[in-house]
């Protein structure tokens, strides 16, 4: 009699159940079990958490990154105008005599070109470039003396910076580098031994700097042959345009922190481990940059360079291309936006 019971008061619940409104079910009939608050049922996550590299970017993220007046400060400098400056006399003198003859002087030094029997000097001072170059005193000779040494390399290419009008403050003297340009002359017919690499010239590349911060896409290079000659030299040194006058918002510190934790996550799947090298530091870098491909178009044509503060990571992994597949052991360079 029980039984009977029983099983007619679950006919009774499924016929109501089955005929019942869709509003009635909804409204009376819940879930025993929240889904939702199952972990179990939760799906795994694949990304690395990258805490190592995190505590890394803290610690290396400057201290003026997110700080309203700090960064408007980056806005408000007064660079030199070193064209102004600019001593013509003393800089054709330093490149070739035949420069310095009446009737070769421009009667405007601002764009244009001189041309010696072995040298030609092109220069848009308005973008701030200037390039020179002597093909003979760029020839591999094998009688020539060792190069010249590092210092008295190093005395020719200020001078040549005090004669163009650059400021000693602006070159970044601590980051220049030195390197001696090494050649070996071969026979086809001298295949059992090898002949010693000579000297060829001393080369001297010195970035740029303005109260601390570097500034991007701008440098100078200078070649000394080994009979103490300049040999030849590229400037790009444009007078800094800031893009922007003043910033009235600027990202704050914890939402940069976060886009470049972001950024490491997708580049280093191993970055839980403690990275090679982790460096960040500010930059004015150019937002209209264009290409060093001289066949395309002039130095008149470039774009006048308009730069805007930022903030530059490098980092690099430690892991080895064998743990993650990635050719990239150069490591990686990204730029963030400050405002």
């Amino acid at each position: 009699m029980k039984i009977n019971r029983l099983l007619t008061t679950f006919m009774v619940s499924c016929l109501w159940v089955t005929t019942g409104s869709a509003a009635e079910l909804a409204t009376t009939v819940k879930p025993v079990i929240d889904i939702d608050k199952i972990d179990t049922l939760k799906p795994t996550l694949t990304v690395p958490q990258c805490e190592v590299a995190l505590k890394l970017l803290q610690e290396k993220l400057p201290s003026n990154v997110g700080d309203l007046h700090a960064v408007n400060q980056l806005l408000q400098i007064k660079p030199v105008e070193w064209r102004g400056r600019m001593k013509v006399d003393e800089f054709l003198g330093l490149l070739s005599t035949e420069f310095t003859q009446a009737a070769n002087l421009p009667k405007s030094f601002s764009s244009g070109q001189l041309q010696a029997k072995d040298a030609l000097l092109k220069y848009t001072l308005s973008k701030g470039m200037v390039r020179y170059a002597n093909h003979t005193r760029m020839l591999i000779q094998l009688d020539a003396p060792p190069a010249v040494d590092e210092e008295s390399g190093m005395k020719m290419v200020l001078n040549l910076a005090d004669s163009l009008g650059i400021v000693r403050e602006e070159m970044d003297l601590q980051s220049m580098k030195s390197n001696v340009l090494k050649a070996g002359i071969a026979s086809a017919n001298e295949t059992s031994s090898v002949r010693p690499a000579i000297d060829v010239e001393r080369t001297y590349f010195i970035p740029r700097k303005i109260n601390g911060i570097e500034v991007q896409d701008s440098m100078m290079i200078v070649g000394i042959n080994n009979f103490g000659e300049l040999a030849h030299f590229r400037l790009k040194w444009p007078v800094l345009k800031i893009a922007q006058a003043e910033s009235k918002s600027v990202v704050k510190r914890e939402d940069l922190l976060s886009r470049v934790h972001q950024w490491v996550q997708t580049n280093d799947n191993q970055c839980d481990k403690t990275p090679t090298l982790v460096n960040m530091h500010l930059a004015y870098v150019p937002v209209n940059a264009a290409t060093d491909d001289e066949n395309d178009q002039s130095d008149e044509q470039l774009p006048e360079p308009v730069f805007v503060p930022k903030l530059i990571v490098n980092y690099m992994p430690a892991s080895t291309e064998e743990e993650t597949g990635n050719a990239n052991q150069g490591g990686y360079e990204e730029s963030f936006d400050l405002f």
